[in-house]
């Protein structure tokens, strides 16, 4: 477990340095270390420090897309109350201008060291925060509702992460936390894993959330919906397609997400009603988490188009038929919309 969280946060850090590099002149200059961000408006939020920073110390910072300036969200009580040992897994929402956050944890216990994750939620206007999930579980990916009332995440038991996540890598759960009463109801039973860097998905109005699994490892990665109070997954996907992962729910009831069928890898989509089935959308290596626009309607990732060089990454920016379009990374931020 150890060296999975090591990776985890190692790999994290280093494809969001990346990001940083090839799209965004200012921000590189500017900003030094950051090892999650998320953009909301004029402001990146971000886990890091300035570039001339001698400090070892990161913090969670607001970084002004006009100005260039830096500051810090929290004030040092508070982020000693609130981290323990970093925060990652960045998430924003709009309507109610709150950030969701992971902090890594351990603690000692008579078989070895123990590793765990909390969710923090922060007020942006306030800068006050406080702990949502402390459980003692291992919880990642926090993804909050379209209203802002709730946010989804997995969470797995600290000891199955520990003896069994390279044996069998199953375990996980996924989890509602009300905001309001901070109460956690679960949605998905313990008996899957998720794949690689997937986030759950809400659709839309906010009833269904979207997932990517492994229940049978001789389908690895396939694509789930449920609903929000509960119940029993539904497959999405064919068996054809492997290694699913980063879905993004779409207004017209879609769900977008990076596969592989043989050696055909790609965007693909699949629709959350009816049969199993899919549509190849394009075809590339996607690296990143799925963005969409605010209006919609144009997806952006990093990725490497299946035509060009597989080695480099670069921003993807298409239209819902799957067209890429050239125009429209002004409006981006590294690779992600600003909102």
């Amino acid at each position: 477990m150890r060296g999975f969280v090591r990776r985890f946060f190692t790999v994290l850090g280093a494809w969001v340095c990346l990001s940083v590099v090839a799209l965004s002149a200012d921000f590189r200059v500017d900003v030094g270390v950051v090892q999650d961000f998320c953009v909301l408006g004029d402001r990146a939020y971000l886990f890091g420090k300035k570039r001339n920073d001698s400090s070892p110390t990161l913090h969670l910072c607001r970084y002004n897309l006009q100005s260039g300036e830096l500051t810090r969200v929290l004030s040092d009580d508070q982020e000693k109350l609130l981290m323990r040992d970093r925060f990652a897994q960045l998430a924003v929402c709009p309507r109610t201008q709150q950030l969701a956050a992971i902090t890594a944890g351990s603690s000692l216990t008579a078989r070895s060291q123990r590793n765990f994750t909390e969710i923090v939620l922060v007020d942006l206007q306030t800068g006050r925060g406080r702990r949502i999930v402390s459980n003692g579980r291992y919880n990642i990916y926090p993804e909050f509702s379209p209203d802002g009332s709730e946010i989804a995440f997995y969470d797995a038991s600290a000891d199955v992460l520990m003896h069994q996540w390279e044996a069998d890598c199953k375990g996980f759960s996924l989890s509602v936390v009300d905001l309001a009463t901070d109460a956690v109801r679960r949605i998905a039973e313990e008996d899957w894993r998720p794949t690689r860097e997937s986030p759950p998905a809400w659709s839309p109005d906010g009833k269904r959330i979207a997932f990517t699994a492994t229940y049978d490892r001789k389908a690895f990665g396939q694509l789930y919906v449920i609903d929000r109070t509960g119940g029993r997954p539904r497959r999405v996907t064919p068996a054809g397609l492997s290694g699913c992962e980063h879905p993004l729910w779409t207004p017209d009831n879609t769900i977008l997400y990076s596969a592989s069928r043989g050696r055909e890898y790609g965007l693909y989509s699949s629709v959350a009603d009816g049969r199993p089935a899919m549509r190849l959308v394009f075809p590339c290596s996607v690296r990143s988490p799925l963005d969409l626009s605010p209006d919609g309607k144009t997806v952006v990732f990093m990725g490497a188009p299946a035509d060009g060089d597989l080695s480099k990454s670069e921003p993807i920016v298409l239209d819902p038929s799957g067209r890429r379009l050239t125009d429209q990374e002004p409006n981006l931020v590294l690779h992600r919309w600003r909102r």
